[in-house]
């Protein structure tokens, strides 16, 4: 995505965002809204897969070959058997690559040549959000990753204060990858300025709801929304028949294959006796077809910054 272009649309999502901070979706009826930026945003957003992978390869989108479904569903059993064997570790696992990846999608704009400081910025990034967002809200974490009990004293509700620290080092971090590692300086000191204007206003959007709406405000309004955005960006530069809503055609059959693979274990789950909430298993669900989609996408940010 072009500088001038990501700072507009930065603009416009900081300025959608901040009647979130003062609605407040704290009862059911609010619920509403955030799961539907969810069903809408953050599922479909990895539904065009096989169009990435297919730009990634710089082939033709519309023939995706079987080979790639095998790899994807193997990505997918490979992390299914982690869950199994070491469920604590790979919980850890799926929240560290979730973090990589929200920091890569934020800052795929960003040029930063060196290696380790492009990986410590989209790490320190993503990790920032996610550590900020159980910040707010340890308490409701720590009830619902209790089945994880190896895991208890990490999300233990007395290190609230600990969090908000590591979230400010987190910050530091990323901005300073940014200062010392960017290119022409003093073109992009008003885009790391509104980076940390977008964080700030997330924190108060995080401040404002519970866990669930959160987040689902965070990877559907946020994360989906950017990477969808940046992935048609990149993808009308070589195929030019490829719009916004062909793009979102496309997403519909592997959207609803996603809902009603999440709905089947959903309804599995409720026919057995078992002593986690439902949304650690949609949790588990979701980790299971993001792993893939974080490795593809990964492959997609490379591509793009080497154009």
């Amino acid at each position: 995505m072009k500088l001038d272009a990501t700072i507009k649309f930065k603009f416009l999502t900081i300025v959608l965002a901040i009647p979130l901070v003062y609605v407040g979706f704290q009862d059911s009826i609010g619920l509403f809204f955030p799961i539907l930026i969810l069903a809408t945003l953050g599922i479909p957003h990895g539904a065009t897969d096989h169009l990435v992978h297919q730009y990634n390869e710089g082939k033709a989108l519309h023939k995706t070959p079987w080979s790639f479904y095998t790899k994807y569903l193997s990505y997918i059993a490979f992390f299914l058997i982690l869950w199994i064997v070491t469920p604590s570790i790979t919980l850890l696992a799926f929240l560290g690559l979730s973090a990589y990846h929200f920091g890569q999608t934020q800052l795929a704009y960003w040029t930063i040549k060196n290696k380790l400081a492009r990986h410590t910025a989209y790490l320190s990034w993503g990790a920032a959000v996610l550590i900020m967002i159980f910040g707010f809200h340890l308490n409701e974490v720590a009830e619902l990753l209790a089945p994880f009990e190896l895991l208890a004293p990490i999300f233990n509700p007395e290190l609230q204060s600990t969090y908000f620290l590591l979230t400010g080092l987190l910050v530091l971090a990323f901005n300073s990858m940014l200062i010392t590692h960017r290119q022409n300086k003093e073109k992009w000191i008003g885009p790391q300025v509104l980076e940390n204007v977008e964080f700030l206003v997330l924190a108060l959007v995080f401040s404002q709801n519970g866990l669930l709406i959160s987040f689902c405000l965070f990877f559907g309004f946020w994360h989906s929304l950017k990477a969808f955005y940046t992935e048609w960006s990149a993808m009308k530069e070589a195929h030019p028949e490829v719009t916004l809503g062909k793009l979102a055609i496309q997403a519909i059959p592997y959207t609803l294959i996603s809902f009603v693979g999440i709905g089947l274990a959903v309804w599995a789950y409720t026919l057995v006796n078992v002593s986690f909430s439902p949304l650690v298993l949609i949790i588990i669900m979701i980790s299971l077809i993001s792993f893939p989609h974080i490795l593809l996408f990964d492959q997609f940010y490379q591509k793009i910054h080497k154009s």
